[in-house]
């Protein structure tokens, strides 16, 4: 066979992808034949970069450059494998020297903007880009890969604007689908984002990364049960991805699925022991359920993957907090402000440890510390507003829990602990609509029914306190005390009878209550049943050793003539 004939035969052999076969077929060509062939050497060595035996693809491409120096086509396959083994410069060069002999090489611009992407020189990589669009405006790709590049650069519009272009030349481009939903996603435009990663799975049902996309997207919505699905989908067809196992765990544990959320998390760190993120997360897990020690192990194993994980650190102290280990809880958490003077999560936390520990001032500080740097977090305002209740600063008081409200408006607790203040300034309308509103929220609230039946019995609203006292005794039949608030509303109302059957009730459940039976002996007394009065006044004497009380049942005893 002619030299000519080889070439041609190996040239066939390389269109048709069977690279071995040319590869012999430019042998032949070389050796035996003409040795100083530039073009079977060329092509030998694309069948090389084909085969990704980069090695050898360089060296066929130097020697039809040696042979050849104005051979634009091997300088480009030359780069190309240079790119594949990362030698970015070496590939620049070359890339370089083909657009020199061929100024119009649009290939050569499209691998030279993306070796300058590979080495973050996303300037250099956007004019390449351009230039290749400029040669040939119906190349996708180049569109698709601008668009990675601004995406890097964090220029999310253009990214979009390219990956549109990509999407309008080839509507079958899952890729740039794809890499637009995820730019989307960066923007928060979560529907946009689920729109995108849902036409690259219409393009490529099997393409994991776009559910795995879609799943987080959803997480983001806190639509968790479709996140739960599309997570599935990809673990299904990548069952080795940890990062869907541990997105799924968080999804799983803000649907309150603990188990499921600690399995997940689970199988993430099997898959990659070192997964900081995952440990974290189990841990969250655990603490929810209460398992503060199994939680605060694998805080511990979060932390040491990772010593900056700020999250790790803020959540051991809190459930150090949850042990009543204050002091260790203090020490993470100001660990976590340490490594993030930002994170707002942790001074409240270390607020509510110094609170805990009736250091009130530290706490405010802290409370404070936490609105400043995230000014709608309801619950340092609520938990600054308890403080100052709890020092009897009611106004200082009322305007946190006000803010509190504001911000979450079915804050229950809040509206609870701001009626109580506002009943202490003597507001009482105030205070009875903040406990009406708790129970509006809260039906079940008896504490904020028991306050409102106090209120409303020293207002003189009697019939609404024995209303309120009596929601909770059919909550909650045997509380005593309760049976002695609704009796003294009736004692109130003069309506001795069902005073006494209360207080009796009382003694029933609580046989050594002495205010009981000092109350039922007042109701006696008002009844003019002197001897059983005085029989439940000498009840207290034996029951209590409060001198006062004594000395006051006493003197009623010797006024009823006893």
């Amino acid at each position: 066979m002619t030299t000519e004939e080889h070439n041609k035969l190996g040239t066939a052999r390389l269109e048709q992808g069977e690279y071995d076969e040319a590869i012999s077929e430019f042998t032949k060509a070389i050796v035996r034949i003409f040795p100083s062939l530039a073009d079977a050497y060329y092509k030998r060595g694309l069948a090389y970069r084909h085969k990704e035996e980069y090695d050898s693809a360089i060296a066929d491409s130097t020697k039809a450059i040696e042979i050849n120096p104005n051979y634009a086509e091997a300088y480009y396959n030359r780069g190309f494998a240079r790119q594949r083994k990362k030698e970015h410069e070496l590939a620049i060069a070359d890339f370089g020297r083909a657009i020199e002999i061929n100024p119009n090489y649009a290939e050569a611009y499209h691998s030279r903007g993306i070796a300058y992407c590979d080495k973050e020189e996303y300037e250099l990589a956007v004019i390449d880009f351009g230039r290749t669009i400029s040669l040939n405006p119906a190349s996708f790709e180049a569109y698709y890969k601008r668009g990675i590049t601004y995406y890097s650069k964090e220029e999310y519009d253009l990214a979009i604007a390219d990956f549109d272009k990509a999407t309008e030349i080839n509507p079958n481009y899952a890729e740039a689908y794809y890499n637009r939903g995820f730019t989307r996603q960066r923007k928060k435009e979560h529907e946009l984002a689920i729109a995108d990663f849902g036409r690259a799975i219409e393009i490529n049902p099997n393409y994991a990364e776009a559910y795995y996309s879609r799943g987080i997207a959803y997480y983001d919505k806190e639509e968790y049960q479709t996140a739960i699905t599309a997570l599935s989908k990809a673990i299904g067809l990548t069952p080795d991805n940890a990062q869907a196992y541990y997105y799924r765990s968080l999804a799983y544990r803000r649907k309150g699925e603990t188990n499921r959320a600690i399995a997940d998390a689970t199988q993430a760190t099997e898959i990659n022991p070192n997964y900081s993120e995952a440990y974290c997360n189990r841990g969250i897990a655990y603490s929810n359920q209460g398992e503060y020690e199994l939680a605060i192990i694998d805080f511990g194993k979060s932390i040491d993957i990772n010593p900056k994980n700020v999250e790790a650190y803020c959540n051991r102290g809190i459930a150090y907090r949850k042990k009543r280990e204050y002091e260790l809880a203090i020490t993470d958490l100001d660990k976590a402000i340490e490594l993030d003077p930002n994170y707002a999560e942790a001074y409240y936390n270390r607020g509510f440890a110094h609170h805990n520990k009736d250091e009130y001032d530290l706490a405010i500080d802290d409370f404070s510390d936490a609105i400043k740097i995230k000014p709608n977090m309801a619950e340092a305002y609520y938990d600054r507003g308890i403080i100052y209740y709890l020092r009897e600063k009611y106004e200082l008081a009322i305007t946190d829990l006000s803010k509190a409200i504001k911000i979450n408006s079915n804050m229950a607790e809040a509206y609870y602990i701001r009626g109580i203040a506002h009943s202490h300034k003597r507001e009482y309308d105030l205070a009875i609509a903040d406990l009406s509103k708790t129970i509006e929220i809260n039906p079940k609230n008896e504490e904020a029914y028991h306050k409102r039946g106090v209120i409303y019995r020293a207002t003189g609203e009697y019939d609404s306190a024995i209303a309120d006292f009596s929601v909770i005794i059919k909550m909650k039949p045997k509380h005593a005390n309760v049976y002695s608030d609704r009796s003294m509303a009736y004692r109130d109302k003069k309506e001795f009878d069902l005073a006494i059957a209360d207080l009796t009730r009382a003694i029933e459940l609580n046989p050594d209550s002495a205010a009981a039976y000092y109350n039922r002996g007042l109701v006696y007394s008002d009844s003019r049943k002197s001897d059983l009065a005085i029989a439940d006044f000498q009840k207290v004497t034996l029951l209590t050793k409060d001198r006062e009380l004594v000395r006051i049942v006493m003197e009623q005893i010797r006024h009823l003539g006893g």
